[in-house]
């Protein structure tokens, strides 16, 4: 742990904080911060979930969060799917796509095509299932 760094973000979050006591106008006109811990690997999604103790699970399209409140501040653990989870194909569907009359052709002449696309869901560890 680099102490020189935790110090340093300790005590600049505790003058943000009063220097927001004093301007309750600068205060309302903030967005609400969110702090992210970026994992690129699995044991470093739970290293980070370990350091935030107690925290609510969701999922979006693109990652699973593990998110920890501090009033209306909140510390977001993230991983992508990709890094975490299995990709399964599930089913396929017919889209309509634009696509060049002429792939050699640099006109901007398009014809219409319906191909198939894979319908997938992600599968992710049983740990991160909501229960």
């Amino acid at each position: 742990m680099n102490t020189e760094h935790h110090t340093s973000l300790v005590d600049g979050l505790r003058e943000l904080a009063d220097f927001l006591d004093g301007y309750a106008l600068l205060a309302d006109a903030l967005s609400t911060p969110t702090l992210y811990l970026w994992a690129s690997t699995e044991a470093e999604f739970h290293a980070n979930n370990a350091l935030l103790g107690r925290f609510d699970k969701s999922s979006d399209t693109h990652c699973l969060k593990a998110t920890k409140m501090f009033g209306p501040i909140d510390v977001q653990s993230r991983i992508d799917h990709a890094d975490i989870c299995e990709k399964l194909v599930i089913g396929t569907r017919t889209v309509t796509k634009l696509v060049p009359a002429d792939p050699d052709y640099v006109a901007p002449e398009y014809t219409t095509i319906e191909v198939e696309e894979d319908i997938t869901e992600w599968v992710c560890p049983r740990s991160w299932v909501q229960r």
